[in-house]
């Protein structure tokens, strides 16, 4: 809870919204590695690399995402698209497999709304 907190109050306070995506999609992707290995050799006893299950690194940044695009479109007054890009992404999390699913990057979304509450705004453009 409090990852998902940080990780969209990040989104009201950095600078750059697009490095700031770049960095958390990079962070899953090195984490993936790791945790797909350690996941396959308790699951089968080998080490193999098996894409069923991301870690929750890949559901927060798809959280984060999803803050992003509903304040743009809350910016540009069309909370209907940003509603839908929320609704696309969370279906994106189930295909995928990410740990908590549709439930987390709603959950990250319900944060980062909270932010926007607390801010008074949207995030800075980048």
């Amino acid at each position: 809870m409090i990852f998902a907190f940080q990780l969209a109050e990040g989104v009201w306070h950095t600078h750059n919204v697009k490095a700031y995506l770049k960095r958390l999609f990079g962070f899953a992707l090195l984490a993936e590695i790791p945790f797909q290995m350690v996941k396959s050799l308790i699951l089968t006893g080998e080490i193999t690399l098996s894409f069923g299950l991301t870690n929750v690194m890949m559901t927060l940044f798809l959280g984060v995402l999803s803050c992003v695009a509903y304040a743009f479109s809350a910016q540009k007054d069309r909370r209907d698209m940003g509603k839908f890009a929320v609704f696309v992404i969370a279906l994106l999390a189930e295909i995928m497999g990410t740990d908590y699913g549709a439930f987390g990057v709603v959950f990250v979304l319900y944060s980062g709304i909270h932010g926007i509450h607390l801010s008074g705004g949207v995030p800075c453009s980048g």
